[in-house]
């Protein structure tokens, strides 16, 4: 029969899951002698619960650099489906979410990279980002919760834009 709390700490926590049963397995030498390669099993094991972490911070990177591209290039004829792309983003992103990610999930690791991204898709153009705010505008819950807005969002960063300008 199943630990209950194990259960719900690899539905609440699933990386913070993939740790803790890496780390019972190498306090658990005796498995090497079993036939069991310990280390590697751990490792994979661990490397499970970084995948998840990637693809999250990926596919939020993927809706920053789209909704940086629609900002900085509003007449661009791909506008569209960027926004579409948005969207879909975001709806990966909630599925795959789990509520124990949020504290290894880096906004502004994400926020940095994406202008970098964006900046050099954007370069190839001769399109040039705005003034952009150094911290990530973006509130985390904004790509989890249920209820995302690709227009909310880009007049979202329009307005933190809007701040970075200097008004006359």
């Amino acid at each position: 029969m199943p630990n209950l709390e194990m259960v719900d700490r690899y539905e609440d926590d699933f990386v913070g899951w993939t740790v803790e049963q890496a780390a019972r397995l190498r306090g658990m030498p005796q498995l090497n002698n079993a036939g069991l390669d310990v280390e590697n099993l751990a490792e994979e094991i661990e490397d499970l619960g970084r995948s998840e972490i990637n693809k999250i911070t990926s596919l939020m990177g993927q809706a920053m650099v789209h909704l940086l591209k629609i900002v900085a290039d509003p007449t661009d004829p791909s506008r569209q489906h960027w926004q579409q792309e948005v969207g879909g983003f975001v709806v990966s992103i909630r599925k795959a979410w789990s509520p124990g990610y949020g504290q290894r999930v880096d906004m502004e690791e994400i926020w940095k990279d994406a202008i970098e991204e964006a900046g050099n898709a954007l370069e190839t153009f001769d399109v040039t980002l705005p003034a952009l705010p150094e911290a990530c505008p973006f509130p985390l819950s904004m790509f989890t919760n249920r209820g995302f807005n690709t227009k909310a969002a880009i007049e979202h960063l329009q307005g933190k834009i809007s701040e970075q300008t200097p008004q006359p």
